[in-house]
């Protein structure tokens, strides 16, 4: 070979990671150029044994592709031993130097017919060094039929291949499948050394052929074939495909997202496959048969330049027509589920979501019990949003404007239904108000004495506040914003860097048997030495609860918190962080303080606060504030901080 074919496969060949195959499919792609009927693949596993009888375990080592074809007679072999030649139409003339890049060495052995009515068998290496081809023998063979057997010896570790043979079967079926279909006696085997086999000829038969559809369309004159088939959604096969061929060989699959958008991901819980195929494709293929180049101008035969994208959208059209019944019982269902949760819903910001959003949301709603709740749909376009206006509002130029400029600009920035949504948060918050007032307040009950009937009151339990105000037995990375309701007690909790509710102290501190659980656990941010500057507690006590009755004092379980928190390592999720010396601990206590609650506070010198909210103490060796907050206060002070929203939106009575 007349080409240094080391320094030309380092530079040159590339195989992308989503096509490590590719070796194999070249191989089976010459068989079909040598008109072979029947190819068997067989696929050699390492002898290693299986980890947990998982099959992922054992790796292919080497891959041997045998076939009843024309063999390397002296035209086949000749082009074969020339550089960039190539019998196929439209063909690169690069397909076996994949094999060169995958694997350390490939073996032909071939039987052919010479121009003299000769059979002959023909022996050569193919080596990564700079000669490439190796002649080895080419002499008279009479007891062998004709054919090619190529060997894929020894894979380098990085092209090492953990597939199944059921899912090469696939991958192989995907790609020939134009060429199996056209091609009646042409039947691809693989086995493997467990002793599988899979006829690719018979999965056509029994699973595909009956299913395929043909359709024709053109794009400026240029003719295109599709055809396309409905499969079941297995784990593997989740989003219908769209799969461009040339030479009626697969090479690129995109996901066929529009076709998704518009029947909600599956037509009666299944997906569409849909192959391309036309001869202006065979002339754009790339080099490396990855992709198409649709930005040059074409050879004599086509002066058109048709993007992937204008062709899919040709596509979708034919689809639709063809699909059109299915559509309209996809449309009707769609409506209905819309329909029902329109009327039940709070959020005014829907109808604007909706509006916006309409093709992904629709996308979303038509599927089986797997798919996502609509309301979970839109809460996700609601986050879309405001990620968005974060986004546009860091790229506005504050500098030499006017402030009411500056509010002007930000506020065209911010979309319509963003500002629906800051009024459905808004009159969460009033509606989140009012349900703490009930938990405070209790439910009434009579009850029967010697004097006659009393009212009284049974109070919710500490896990009812806690829930309201951040969920039991969470984390900050498993709860949204929207889900908790830490402003209750300070805006700015909620933008700690983790916060833990109700879980044991031995989750978070190293080599800690500690099962003591804060009721809400915060750090904060921590310095470039992983130090972390302080940690918030907060402790909750059941409404109108007489602590003075509990072994334990309030005040007694925060401090004994702190203890075991100082001075140590901590994991969160993976995040080690130090308490140190330094270390402030901020820690709230939230009960009624009635006047037995209030005795213990002012027993250990607590110092109140203004307007009797409550009480809070410094203790300076462990850099420790305790405020204690009657939740009544509480209450009074979050209406306060949300007053001017509520009046705004005449919702504050």
């Amino acid at each position: 070979m007349e080409l240094n074919v080391e320094k030309y496969i380092n530079n040159e060949i590339r195989i992308p990671e989503k096509n490590k195959l590719i070796p194999l499919f070249e191989a089976i792609s010459n068989s079909i150029l040598a008109n072979a009927k029947n190819i068997v693949i067989n696929i050699e596993y390492k002898n290693e044994p299986k980890i947990n009888n998982n099959f992922h375990s054992n790796i292919i080592e080497n891959i041997i592709i045998s076939d009843d074809g024309i063999g390397f007679n002296d035209e086949n072999f000749q082009s074969f031993n020339t550089a960039y030649a190539s019998n196929k139409k439209n063909g690169k003339g690069k397909g076996r130097f994949f094999f060169l890049k995958a694997c350390k060495e490939c073996l032909v052995e071939s039987v052919y017919l010479s121009k003299d009515e000769e059979k002959r068998k023909r022996v050569f290496k193919f080596l990564l060094d700079e000669i490439g081809v190796h002649k080895i023998s080419n002499e008279i063979e009479v007891s062998k039929n004709m054919g090619t057997v190529v060997k894929l010896n020894k894979f380098y570790e990085n092209f090492y291949f953990k597939f199944e043979i059921s899912e090469i079967a696939t991958l192989v079926l995907n790609s020939f499948l134009l060429e199996i279909m056209g091609n009646k006696e042409l039947n691809i085997i693989l086995k493997d050394n467990y002793k599988n086999e899979i006829s690719l000829r018979k999965e056509y038969e029994n699973k595909i052929k009956n299913g395929l559809t043909k359709r024709e369309f053109s794009i400026n004159d240029v003719s295109f074939e599709i055809f396309y088939i409905f499969l079941e959604a297995i784990q593997n096969l989740k989003k219908s495909k769209v799969i461009f061929t040339a030479q009626r060989r697969a090479v690129n699959e995109n996901d066929l997202e529009n076709i998704d958008k518009i029947f909600g991901n599956k037509i009666k819980d299944k997906i569409l496959k849909v192959y391309v195929s036309s001869e202006y494709l065979d002339e754009i293929v790339s080099s490396n048969r990855d992709s198409f180049s649709t930005d040059k101008t074409l050879f004599s035969r086509f002066n058109e330049n048709i993007s992937i994208e204008k062709i899919e959208k040709e596509l979708i059209k034919v689809l639709k027509e063809d699909l059109k019944e299915d559509l309209k019982e996809i449309e009707e269902t769609r409506n209905n589920k819309l329909n029902r949760y329109f009327e039940n819903s709070i959020n005014l910001s829907d109808k604007f979501i909706y509006d916006r959003f309409k093709e992904d949301i629709l996308a979303n709603i038509v599927g089986n019990e797997q798919d996502k709740s609509i309301e979970k749909i839109f809460d996700e376009k609601r986050r879309e949003i405001r990620r968005e206006t974060e986004i546009q509002i860091k790229n506005i130029n504050f500098e030499n404007e006017n402030y009411k400029e500056k509010v002007k600009e930000v506020r065209n920035k911010i979309d319509t239904s963003l500002h629906v949504a800051l009024v459905d948060y808004v009159i969460q918050r009033k509606a989140i108000l009012e349900l703490y007032s009930k938990i405070l307040k209790g439910q009434e009950k009579y009850v029967e004495k010697k004097i006659g009937k009393k009212k009284e009151y049974d109070y919710e339990l500490e896990s009812e506040v806690h829930n309201l105000i951040f969920p039991m037995k969470a984390t900050s990375d498993e709860v949204d914003y929207e889900n908790h309701n830490l402003w209750l007690i300070d805006e700015s909790l909620a933008f700690q860097s983790f916060i833990a509710s109700d879980l044991k102290l031995n989750n978070f501190i190293k080599n800690s048997d500690s099962t003591d659980r804060p009721d809400l656990l915060f750090f904060s941010e921590y310095d470039p030495d992983d130090n972390v500057d302080s940690i918030t507690l907060i402790e909750l006590k059941r409404p109108e609860v007489d602590v003075n009755k509990r072994e334990e004092k309030p005040h007694e379980q925060v401090m004994k918190y702190v203890k075991k928190l100082r001075n140590k390592e901590l994991d969160l999720h993976g995040k080690y962080i130090k308490t140190t010396e330094s270390t402030r601990y901020y820690c709230y206590i939230l009960l009624d303080l009635s006047k037995r609650n209030e005795e213990i506070f002012i027993d250990n010198a607590y110092t109140p606060l203004s307007e009797n909210r409550g009480y809070i103490y410094y203790h300076p060796t462990y850099k420790m504030y305790i405020s204690v907050l009657d939740y009544r206060e509480l209450k009074k002070d979050a209406e306060r901080r949300n007053k001017i929203f509520f009046e705004k939106l005449g919702i504050s009575k």
